[in-house]
């Protein structure tokens, strides 16, 4: 276990992620008034976005991770090309997450346990491997995330949370993107057990997600979490299950049969 924190070196490696980080600087860093809101809903926050800037790291080394994979199979080399990319991109979202955590007071303390920033992956394959561990990550984790986070950015009501969230949210469609390619890709070679195998690897990956979300509640959402970076949770709910139910009829086109978790979550609204 180590603390989770983000450092950089600078010099020609510095130039090289700052292609991704151009424009971070002008920003309008210093005007979220934390004195605005109450200070459960400011620390509630300052987690949220500590979690967000894990959350991209790890996507990072899992695109790392598909990228190898993807090399040592021998597939075309422009998608390990497209999954090298985003290591950086998501490096830049890391950085935009830590620096809007630090205008809320801070980045929370956390630790990690390194090894579980390798996916676990199930397949003995090593070609079956790499699809599943594009399913996971881009067609489902990604997947689920770009369109969220383009409608927290659409709600956002101050412009720094605003300018961040739509910043990121515009990087990550090609993520989810490069693994619906990868798996068109393998269209041609995957067995019935194979499909039965990545049905399965995603309708874990998707109960994962839900697993994670709060149950909805039909109480009025606390003002300025809008300013924050927040949907309303019957929003956020209502539009994870929608994008759900694309992602497994999407799924269904190359004969994977995914099962739903997210109608649990907003079950109550109805």
């Amino acid at each position: 276990m180590r603390s989770f924190e983000l450092t950089e070196l600078g010099g020609p490696a510095g130039t090289r992620l700052r292609r991704h980080t151009a424009g971070f600087d002008d920003l309008p860093w210093g005007t979220l008034d934390v004195a605005r809101y109450p200070r459960p809903l400011v620390e509630r926050a300052r987690l949220s976005w500590t979690q967000g800037a894990f959350s991209e790291y790890a996507t990072g080394a899992a695109f790392a991770n598909l990228a190898a994979s993807l090399l040592a199979i021998g597939a075309p080399i422009d998608l390990a090309a497209m999954a090298s990319d985003f290591v950086a991109e998501e490096m830049a979202h890391a950085m935009l997450n830590a620096r809007m955590a630090a205008e809320l007071g801070g980045a929370v303390v956390s630790r990690f346990d390194e090894a579980r920033l390798a996916p676990c992956l199930v397949a003995d394959d090593p070609r079956l491997r790499a699809v599943e561990l594009a399913v996971k990550l881009g067609c489902v984790d990604e997947g689920m995330s770009a369109p969220l986070l383009a409608a927290n950015a659409r709600a956002a009501t101050h412009p720094l949370t605003a300018a961040v969230l739509t910043r990121i949210a515009r990087e990550e469609p090609p993520h989810a993107r490069l693994g619906w390619l990868v798996l068109e890709w393998s269209d041609s070679w995957l067995s019935d057990d194979d499909r039965r195998h990545l049905g399965e690897v995603a309708s874990r990956a998707l109960s994962s997600l839900a697993a994670e979300l709060p149950a909805a509640t039909v109480s009025s959402p606390p003002a300025g979490i809008g300013d924050l970076g927040w949907l309303p949770l019957p929003d956020y709910l209502a539009l994870a299950e929608r994008a759900e139910q694309h992602i497994i009829e999407r799924f269904a086109l190359y004969g994977l049969a995914v099962r739903a978790s997210m109608t649990t979550k907003s079950s109550c609204l109805r």
